[in-house]
């Protein structure tokens, strides 16, 4: 297998995209040292079995995180929502979710397991997800229905409708499936 991933990674140098085939090389060398010494196999056996074997997080780039969007508050006053920038909120939704998101295992998906009655055990995950989706909603209609004033309630909504387009459409993209 890891020959085939070899000759594509030679196949992507011709064809001139270096980083890509950078980054896929230096994953089988990496795999392929490791293999001698037997930590990767047993991890494969393990995942090949259904087991709970070894398991690394992902990240979703090669590129470092950008700078946060800090907000200017006049000193005096303490920091209101509507001062944070709609980008830097999509930001941290993104960031708590994708921490959740990551620990899913591919059993918990099957068959609706956490719909069940014993889905607390067999996809706790899954239902940590649903969770803070859920507390991220309440926590929005709650910031949106605190005020009495409609024009307060008016342009808090809009800054939520504005983190979610942000959201949407630059960060998190698989959000409209």
């Amino acid at each position: 297998m890891l020959d085939r991933v070899e000759q594509f990674v030679n196949a992507l140098h011709a064809e001139g995209a270096t980083t890509m085939a950078t980054q896929l090389s230096n994953l089988v060398t990496r795999r392929v040292s490791h293999r001698t010494c037997g930590t990767y196999i047993e991890a494969d056996r393990q995942r090949t079995t259904g087991g709970d074997g070894p398991r690394r997080a992902v990240s979703g780039g090669l590129l470092s995180p950008p700078a946060p969007l800090i907000p200017r508050v006049p000193s005096g006053r303490s920091i209101r929502l509507l001062d944070i920038s709609p980008v830097e909120l999509a930001r941290q939704f993104t960031i708590i979710e994708s921490l959740h998101f990551q620990r899913i295992r591919a059993i918990e998906c099957l068959n609706k397991a956490w719909a069940k009655e014993e889905g607390p055990k067999s996809a706790p995950n899954v239902r940590w997800v649903i969770l803070t989706a859920n507390r991220m909603a309440g926590w929005v209609a709650l910031q949106i229905l605190s005020s009495r004033d409609v024009k307060v309630r008016a342009s808090t909504m809009k800054y939520f409708v504005q983190t979610a387009i942000v959201r949407s459409l630059s960060i998190d993209p698989f959000l409209l499936i």
